[in-house]
């Protein structure tokens, strides 16, 4: 796991009016620097076709996740072949977006109720959540002053 990072660097913009969601800045694009490695991430929370995806490249291996494709690919330079690993899609529910499917609500809400139930350990805790928060507040910092910003956690 990466963790949280030592520095932010971001821009924070709101680039489309809808309605609903005329007060909200929309699209978020930083740079989280680790020392030994970078990370690069967009939000755009209107898209209107729900899109999720990741790539990580590695020393050893890449992985990509397309969330539209539901599948995880893991590719390996030393036999030049990708590794697919598929999954199944709950669908959504009416009126939601078609290509957004209830998994990931139903497996948080069952986690939960393990939790409080005596099952499971929680799988998030409300310090994690806080340290969330702090570095969505330091990259809109370094929108504000244009430059990096260190990350301290809680």
């Amino acid at each position: 796991m990466l963790a949280f990072p030592k520095r932010v660097c971001g821009n924070v913009r709101k680039t489309i009016n809808i309605e609903g969601a005329e007060k909200i800045d929309d699209t978020y694009n930083f740079v989280l620097d680790y020392v030994k490695c970078l990370a690069t991430i967009t939000i755009d929370l209107v898209s209107r076709n729900a899109t999720r995806r990741l790539l990580v490249n590695g020393d050893q291996k890449q992985l990509l996740w397309d969330w539209n494709k539901k599948n995880i690919q893991i590719y390996d330079p030393k036999v030049g072949k990708w590794q697919t690993i598929e999954y199944q899609m709950m669908s959504a529910e009416a009126g939601y977006n078609p290509n957004i499917g209830e998994n990931m609500y139903i497996d948080e809400l069952k986690a939960f109720i393990d939790a409080i139930e005596g099952k499971a350990p929680f799988t998030n805790r409300m310090e994690n959540d806080h340290n969330v928060l702090k570095l969505l507040y330091a990259i809109e910092e370094s929108d504000k002053i244009g430059r990096y910003v260190e990350f301290t956690k809680y």
